[in-house]
């Protein structure tokens, strides 16, 4: 049996047994989520990690990219490029565009999943259809027309979390196309405010939420009835040949908080969903677009086009924490955030002898079990078994684990483990104080070092600062004598000795010699 205790990366927790140092620990990586982005203008895709807040690498996509959506099911995102029609796949967990969609519409931006994964949804702005693919072989299902006789540029499109309704924005119609997800046929059509964008839904379905972008507004709409049960002014009204107003929005998981993204203004409103009033601005870059947030409705992520940035917002206090540099002109428009399907990549290290270990491998994951463990001790040596062995003569060993689940979703934990050497000082015994009257008990000052150290040097003072004893041989024994004379009382004792695994160290020690 062993206990593991869980801590950060390279930070460990020491247990002491006889005159060895054993580490017993684990490394965990927590809530391990991806970012991708649409970048406009060099047809790109930046991925960035959400724990080390930096950029991963970057990718080709088709021409143009601009809406994006997440299949967190298949672990696949979706990225929709306006000038070549197209859309690409991404297999989110190897970062590898493994398909295209071709003739995915006409100037194709929003775009949008089912809850199961299954239905990919495409709007084709310059036109007035969506159409619908299957994400098992991407075929073509149906094409619905949602406009009422105009090119109705279909924009923001979201899915009822039942999967029986899909709710279009027509921006040059001002209105929702409410659409029958089983008969792909349109049932209804709500009235919005000026030039609707951003679309997001309540989690039970009832409510839809518009970021309006000229009347600069977040509309809330009855999902049943079309009745708009509010509407929350947050600006004024856009000019129409400048950015826009209001752009995209998202609702936090809780469904107390609603994010809406203002482009002419550079700012994030904060919208309270018991009152509708609004609770916060908070500045980022220039022109924010698209936004996302985590599943845990810890962090938001805000795309900024023309500062080509993506910015990390702490909700709690609605501070901006990064800014991480993206391709140009990052629109994002749709959900951008993927979560990893491993959650936890955990190293237990049990000690066995003095630079000799077990290391056993854990992994929690959300769907998927992990099919692959990959142990990298040292520079060259690496093992393929969930449980392996590490054994080494050197005074540290690096070690890293990587787990990946079948969809190749990857996660990883390091550690550095130290061997006993590297601990000898810790066994260094110096007495304190001795009587050297020849009665048989501490008759001569002794230390006691381990075998590990390597050189050592021994010095002893007087109170007027003269040397009394030296040795490089820590077997021999001080009596107490200098010059033939035992003078009792305090001396200085300095001891200078190299560890085989750490530099030269100088240790001060007060003897007391007792007569």
């Amino acid at each position: 049996m062993y206990t593991a205790i869980i801590i950060a990366a390279k930070i460990r927790s020491y247990i002491k047994t006889g005159l060895l140092l054993y580490i017993s620990g684990s490394v965990v990586n927590l809530n391990a989520q991806t970012i991708f982005t649409t970048n406009y203008m060099n047809n790109s895709s930046t991925i960035i990690s959400c724990k080390a807040k930096k950029v991963i690498e970057q990718i080709n996509v088709g021409n143009k990219p601009e809406g994006i959506t997440v299949n967190q099911a298949l672990k696949k995102v979706y990225i929709s490029n306006k000038e070549s029609n197209s859309v690409s796949v991404i297999n989110g967990c190897t970062n590898v565009v493994e398909h295209v969609i071709n003739n995915a519409g006409i100037q194709p931006v929003g775009i949008a999943i089912s809850p199961d994964g299954h239905r990919l949804y495409v709007c084709s702005y310059g036109s007035d259809f969506i159409n619908v693919f299957s994400t098992d072989n991407y075929a073509l299902l149906a094409s619905i027309t949602v406009g009422q006789g105009q090119i109705s540029a279909p924009s923001g499109i979201i899915v009822s979390p039942d999967n029986k309704r899909i709710y279009v924005n027509l921006f040059d119609e001002n209105k929702v196309a409410v659409i029958n997800a089983v008969t792909n046929a349109v049932v209804a059509y709500y009235s919005t405010g000026n030039r609707p964008v951003g679309i997001d839904i309540s989690k039970d379905g009832t409510k839809i939420f518009i970021a309006n972008q000229n009347s600069n507004s977040l509309q809330v709409l009855d999902a049943f009835s079309g009745a708009t049960i509010t509407s929350v002014r947050l600006g004024p009204d856009a000019d129409p040949l400048g950015v826009g107003g209001a752009a995209a929005i998202v609702l936090n998981h809780a469904n107390s908080r609603a994010y809406v993204t203002i482009q002419d203004s550079s700012t994030v409103k904060v919208v309270d969903l018991l009152s509708y009033k609004i609770i916060g601005s908070i500045a980022v870059g220039n022109r924010p677009f698209g936004i996302d947030i985590t599943l845990n409705d810890s962090s938001l992520y805000v795309s900024c086009v023309n500062s080509n940035q993506v910015i990390h917002i702490k909700t709690a206090t609605n501070e901006v924490k990064e800014k991480i540099t993206t391709g140009q002109k990052p629109y994002c428009f749709g959900k951008f955030i993927m979560r990893n399907n491993i959650e936890t990549c955990v190293i237990n290290v049990i000690p066995v002898a003095c630079n000799n270990y077990i290391l056993r491998g854990e992994a929690s994951y959300n769907t998927t079990p992990i099919t692959a463990w990959t142990w990298q001790l040292g520079l060259d040596k690496f093992s393929y078994t969930q449980n392996t062995s590490a054994r080494f003569e050197a005074c540290s060993l690096p070690v890293k684990l990587v787990v990946t689940d079948n969809y190749g979703c990857k996660d990883s934990a390091s550690l550095i483990l130290e061997g006993c050497d590297s601990a000898a000082d810790k066994f260094l015994f110096v007495p304190t104080a001795f009587t050297p009257n020849n009665d048989g008990l501490n008759d001569c000052f002794k230390i006691i070092a381990p075998a590990q150290l390597t050189e050592i040097e021994i010095a002893i003072y007087n109170r007027w600062g003269q040397r009394v004893f030296f040795t490089t041989n820590p077997m021999l024994c001080w009596d107490g004598c200098f010059r033939d004379e035992i003078i009792p009382g305090n001396y200085v004792c300095f001891i200078r000795y190299k560890p085989r695994c750490k530099d030269f160290k100088i240790e001060k020690y007060n003897i007391l010699v007792i007569k």
